[in-house]
């Protein structure tokens, strides 16, 4: 669970995921689904989900020249995850706003193990 997490939780990483569960991307269409990621941390981060087997490398279809970028069979089974913790999300997190705005809970409200 703490490799799925660790995963997950490097910055961009989720956001290409998602991207790439609709549709295979070449590189400019991951670029611009993800503004603010600069083109160094996505070659990285795609290198990375390479590395890993998570995303594949291939030459586009209909172009010359030119790769697309698409989940491999191990990418693809993350939906399935990342369907359950959306799932979880919308039953138990039914809060407005940015996980930020939750109210924050004292030591002291907590129940004392025992």
């Amino acid at each position: 669970m703490r490799a799925t997490i660790a995963l997950l939780e490097q910055k961009w990483t989720l956001a290409i995921i998602l991207a790439l569960l609709k549709e295979n991307r070449r590189f400019t269409e991951l670029a611009d689904l993800t503004p603010g990621l600069n083109t160094r941390t996505l070659t990285e981060r795609l290198r990375a989900l390479e590395k890993l087997e998570i995303v594949e490398r291939h030459e586009a279809e209909n172009t010359r020249r030119g790769v697309e970028y698409s989940l491999t069979e191990k990418g693809r089974a993350l939906r399935t995850v990342l369907r359950s913790i959306a799932r979880w999300g919308r039953r138990w997190m039914d809060t407005p706003g940015p996980p930020e705005s939750l109210p924050e809970v004292s030591s002291e409200a907590l129940p004392s193990p025992t």
